[in-house]
């Protein structure tokens, strides 16, 4: 039997609720950031690039089915009909999730379809303003983790365990099964947006890895004796 049970978020503490756990045993501690692990991000790069109205989306990440592959492929077909550069990037672990990927066609879209090294993440993600998250259900998100560390604009399915990360309240979110109108009503919004708030979403992104990030709390909750 377990001394200690870690978990990322309160909303989890709902997947334990049918099991005869003490509940004394639990600890929560937020999955923090990754500061420095790929590469110093250079602000005045991104800085330079929001002057100029540049905004380039991402999608991050292993290509696999509880990444809603058909959802993202909905959505990528809407926000590059706005006008917006996306970049698809990714390992996939599922051949017909693939296949679905490799159809889509669209100028403005760049497919990556294979592992990443670390240099790649880094320069994906600073290279990119707006990190795209698609998920049918999520325990915890380490590439929202990534994209917070990079200052990215986040937009993602309404789900209780990314809200819950929203510490400044200004993720971007569609409904995780019928995302093309909020899609459309975000890609717009984005498009409109002023370069100070747009910035500023950025900027609040970060908070995220400092408050809902790896504390001396949850170490000492799972280690004491």
């Amino acid at each position: 039997m377990a001394d200690r049970i870690h978990l990322h978020a309160e909303s989890h503490l709902g997947c334990l609720a049918h099991l005869p756990i003490d509940r004394a045993k639990v600890v929560i501690g937020y999955h923090g950031g990754y500061e420095g692990y790929y590469g110093e991000v250079s602000w005045k790069e991104r800085a330079q690039r929001s002057e100029e109205g540049e905004r380039r989306v991402l999608f991050l990440g292993m290509i696999r089915g509880y990444k809603a592959i058909d959802v993202l492929c909905r959505l990528v077909q809407e926000i590059c009909a706005k006008g917006f550069p996306v970049t698809v990037a990714g390992m996939p672990l599922d051949g017909k999730l693939e296949s679905k990927l490799r159809n889509l066609n669209h100028p403005n879209l760049n497919l990556v379809l294979r592992r990443l090294t670390e240099a790649e993440v880094h320069e994906m993600c600073s290279s990119h303003d707006i990190g795209l998250l698609c998920y049918r259900q999520v325990l915890t998100s380490g590439t929202l983790k990534l994209y917070c560390t990079y200052g990215m604009v986040i937009v993602a399915p309404d789900l209780n365990t990314i809200r819950e990360e929203d510490v400044c309240g200004t993720f971007l979110y569609y409904p995780p099964d019928e995302p093309e109108e909020q899609a459309i009503k975000i890609a717009s919004q984005l498009r409109r947006m002023g370069r100070s708030k747009f910035s500023d979403l950025g900027r609040k992104s970060l908070r995220v890895c400092t408050e809902r990030g790896w504390s001396r709390e949850l170490f000492d909750g799972l280690f004491q004796e």
